[in-house]
């Protein structure tokens, strides 16, 4: 029996695969990458004949279940439920399913069963130079207390704006502000004005990061979770040491690290 399907485009197989798991709540979550080309690293080609350059149709859908997390409840009796909190509340205005939306490759997540928490790694995309535009790409972690738009095909990084591009005449037309992004694809089916974009917990480039030093340069390819819980192992012989007690994973095996955030600072620290 299937539980839920959806559509994509088999011109470009990008970014479709993603984590599937249940939290504590029997809620199921399903990561769904944004079905776009990598290259030119800018997804935002709304010409003809151009959808598989387009994340505008997917992750910046309203009514697509591409570039999202979703979240659902299934029932013991097969379908499934939705549960309060999702994005959207009206089917007419975006798909039930949508826990995030706005990302791009979320192929590694989870969630802290004790707040409720979805913490999720977004690969992102390397810009080419040539174009000449900024920024060129960002990785991301992201923190999810509650639904929300996390901005990508339009923002990426600590919010940063990436451009609506006419590719025929190679120059920018527009940026948007994170408050009030707007989807002006002709590919687009669902809302024209977005819900505000989110910034993430952790970004960084292939350079050294200032913010996060810690992460080093070269390849991204970001992943998170868990988050550890030294009580919760109470007994355990193996058990890792409480002074990582409440500290989100993260790693990333085109650096080989695996390092942990401290979730108790403003700005998480990194080691």
């Amino acid at each position: 029996e299937i539980l839920l399907d959806w559509s994509f485009d088999d011109e470009h197989i990008y970014h479709m695969g993603g984590a599937v798991f249940m939290d504590g709540s029997g809620h199921l979550y399903i990561g769904n990458g944004d079905n776009c080309h990598w290259n030119p690293g800018l997804p935002l080609d709304m010409r003809p004949g151009r959808k598989s350059w387009d994340a505008l149709r997917s992750a910046g859908n309203s009514q697509d279940l591409r570039g999202k997390i979703l979240r659902i409840k299934p029932k013991a009796e097969g379908g499934y439920t939705i549960p309060k909190g999702n994005l959207f509340k009206n089917a007419k205005v975006g798909r039930l399913e949508i826990y995030a939306m706005g990302v791009r490759n979320p192929f590694r997540m989870t969630v802290d069963d004790t707040t409720g928490t979805l913490y999720f790694g977004d690969v992102g995309p390397n810009v080419k130079p040539e174009l000449k535009v900024s920024p060129l790409g960002y990785d991301e972690i992201n923190a999810a207390p509650r639904a929300g738009n996390f901005g990508w095909p339009l923002f990426i990084g600590a919010n940063e704006s990436l451009p609506i591009y006419d590719f025929d005449k190679n120059k920018e037309v527009r940026r948007y502000p994170p408050a009030a992004p707007e989807n002006p694809s002709p590919n687009n089916t669902g809302l024209k004005k977005l819900p505000p974009a989110l910034p993430p917990l952790i970004w960084y480039d292939n350079p050294k990061s200032a913010r996060f030093p810690t992460l080093g340069i070269g390849g991204r390819s970001i992943m998170a979770g868990p988050v550890y819980h030294f009580d919760q192992y109470r007994g355990s012989p193996v058990r890792l040491p409480k002074a990582l007690d409440g500290r989100l994973f993260i790693y990333e095996w085109m650096r080989n690290w695996i390092q942990t955030a401290d979730l108790s600072t403003a700005v998480p620290t990194v080691e």
